[in-house]
């Protein structure tokens, strides 16, 4: 059994860009028929979790929700790929557990997970992930998230603006 090292929240862009790009393309034929309204990052270092989630125009389950972004666990695409017998999962996994170890290696907390969230809006952010969500059939409101689940308000701390927010309506 391989040993799992802990990563650091500034470590963490670059293998999390990479991750995104490669689970993205995996994706993007099963999503096809999909029009997406939104992807979500989900960020939980104390846990050692990653959650992918596209909101699509067509979500049955949210009909009588009024803000489709207080309830992602119900959307229909919520945290793809985690039941697949894909190997990238596995991945995911990994870097969520890299990240766990050095959360728990530290007594300041919050301000690492406030690192390791904003180390997610940057790599989801970066132009190799902007690139291949925009391979996906997206609404023109388009918007791509990464929230702090511990905030009362909820903010987006993902900043995109111009080409890469917009979709293809």
């Amino acid at each position: 059994m391989t040993a799992v090292s802990p990563i650091r929240p500034e470590d963490l862009r670059e293998p999390l860009s990479e991750l995104l790009v490669r689970e993205l393309r995996v994706w993007h034929d099963a999503f096809a028929e999909e029009h997406m309204r939104a992807f979500d990052l989900g960020c939980f270092p104390w846990h050692g979790y990653l959650e992918l989630s596209f909101l699509t125009t067509y979500e049955p389950a949210l009909a009588d929700r009024g803000d489709p972004f207080s309830c992602i666990a119900e959307w229909k695409l919520y945290n793809f790929g985690v039941r697949s017998a894909e190997p990238i999962p596995t991945e995911r996994k990994h870097l969520g557990r890299r990240m766990q170890l050095f959360w728990e290696s530290v007594e300041a907390k919050g301000p690492v997970s406030e690192r390791f969230l904003t180390a997610a809006a940057e790599a989801v952010s970066s132009d190799e992930v902007q690139v291949e969500l925009a391979r996906y059939r997206r609404t023109s409101d388009f918007v791509t998230t990464v929230f702090d689940p511990d905030r009362p308000d909820p903010v987006n701390l993902v900043r995109i603006t111009g080409a890469h927010r917009g979709g293809d309506d």
